[in-house]
């Protein structure tokens, strides 16, 4: 079920992509954002724990972001119904 999902977010994303395309050039910033959002919306249960990893991991001079599995979860649905928390 979850791949059905997946599957039905990356083309909605497609079909966002499409639209602001069609109103004019896609800058770098805007296509990374976008590429970032697929990327988002394909994650499977392993590759999200490690993503949720990376973001909660401390480096030099910065802080993890503290971040829950259900606050990743809350992220991806938002961005699965396009309120494009991300841009």
């Amino acid at each position: 079920m979850a791949s059905i999902e997946a599957r039905i977010s990356a083309l909605a994303a497609e079909v966002r992509r499409r639209q602001f395309a069609s109103e004019g050039p896609v800058d770098p910033l805007s296509q990374s954002l976008f590429d970032f959002e697929t990327e988002l919306l394909n994650l499977g249960k392993l590759s999200k724990t490690v993503f949720l990893a990376e973001l909660n991991r401390e480096d030099e001079g910065g802080e993890g972001l503290d971040l829950e599995p259900s606050d990743l979860e809350a992220w991806i649905s938002a961005v699965c119904e396009g309120k494009k928390v991300l841009w």
